[in-house]
């Protein structure tokens, strides 16, 4: 499994987020470039019709993160500044088969794609994860979404189901 190399001028830490990091995280969650790679082949979705879910995402986890101990927001600083440049939502859950998490949420700055930032906050997700006494880690990802794709299979995740949609 071959991880990309986080670049050390681009990245100062990965804190735990907040509820003053959501002007940041609605402007990296609704940045357009980010949206329209979720976008399904298969549905006549627009970029709007997917920003609207993401606003409701985002509003559920204000309210979770207040009362969840198994829910959490880690934000990556930027360079010199420390400014928000992506962030990861995950949870851990108990299910039948044992504790799991899940990335509700990734998003990355456009401007510093490939530089290690989403491999940075997935690893973050993933010891959270553990913490949290979860076995699995589990995410969603549009099929035609080629960057994520290739982010998660460098980091060892595998598809284990498929969900298959059909026009009516």
């Amino acid at each position: 499994m071959e991880e990309r190399n986080i670049e050390p001028d681009v990245l100062r830490r990965i804190r735990p987020g907040g509820v003053a990091d959501w002007p940041a995280i609605i402007e990296l969650a609704f940045a357009r470039e980010a949206v329209a790679a979720q976008l399904s082949p298969f549905r006549s979705w627009t970029v709007e019709d997917v920003l609207a879910v993401r606003r409701q995402i985002v509003q559920a986890w204000q309210d979770r993160l207040q009362e969840a101990k198994t829910h959490a927001l880690f934000i990556a600083e930027g360079k010199p500044d420390g400014r928000a440049i992506g962030y990861v939502m995950v949870i851990v859950s108990d299910s039948p088969a044992g504790r799991q998490g899940w990335v509700m949420e990734l998003g990355v700055d456009k401007a510093l794609w490939s530089r290690g930032i989403g491999t940075a906050l997935l690893r973050k997700a993933e010891e959270f994860s553990v913490a949290h006494g979860a076995k699995y880690l589990g995410l969603g990802v549009s099929s035609n979404n080629e960057r994520a794709l290739r982010l998660y299979e460098r980091m060892g995740y595998h598809e284990e189901r498929r969900h298959l949609v059909k026009k009516l």
